[in-house]
């Protein structure tokens, strides 16, 4: 979809084109776009992220691959538990349902990147504001909140790291930050109309 427009011509409605496109995609595609509105609008993704998001991988898969990968190189330490949500692209983690449903969520990414849903960058993937804007209005209620569920698992997890990961290693989070600073932001505001999102929001 070409964003491009120009200002002169009155007759072409974003909306709309953004409709015709969603629309020739497959259901479960359809699905994974909707789904990609829950993201920071000024942030990016990485593959682990979005299989997170759209349920190809679990909280469960990921500590089993983290309990598989390879011990750590000598010279580091043994006695780091090891992350809850380690990265897409280290290489470490051990085969089976993880690796599976990152591959999913790997073959969803590139085909919404074919589309023009979606840009590539260094292993991240970024929205275009209107699509990100229309992929979020496209939700039910139902649907944001269990995909914001998701999400609000992830981050933390995410933000963890910061304790760690010493200081020197911390620019790998960087890309995060966005979206951790987006969750609290959200965290805050559903707080002050509802007390159950009050522990994940001090968390």
């Amino acid at each position: 979809t070409n964003l491009d427009m120009d200002d002169t011509d009155k007759t072409l409605s974003v909306a709309v084109t953004l409709e015709d496109s969603y629309k020739t995609l497959k259901p479960d595609l359809q699905r994974r776009f909707r789904q990609l509105g829950i993201f920071a609008p000024d942030g990016t993704f990485d593959v682990l992220a979005a299989a997170w998001v759209w349920g190809d991988v679990t909280a469960e898969m990921v500590a089993t691959a983290a309990a598989d990968a390879s011990p750590p190189p000598t010279g580091t330490s043994s006695g780091r538990t090891p992350s809850p949500a380690p990265s897409a692209e280290d290489g470490t983690a051990g085969e089976g349902e993880f690796e599976e449903g990152l591959e999913t969520a790997r073959d969803a990414l590139l085909d919404l990147t074919r589309y023009a849903l979606l840009t590539q960058a260094d292993g991240r993937y970024d929205q275009h504001a209107l699509l990100r804007a229309h992929a979020r209005a496209r939700m039910t209620e139902a649907e944001r909140g269990q995909i914001f569920d998701r999400y609000a698992d992830y981050y933390p997890r995410r933000a963890a790291q910061f304790d760690q990961l010493p200081p020197e290693d911390w620019a790998v989070l960087e890309p995060d930050l966005p979206d951790i600073h987006h969750l609290g932001d959200t965290l805050v505001k559903l707080c002050a109309s509802d007390a159950s999102y009050m522990e994940r929001g001090l968390g």
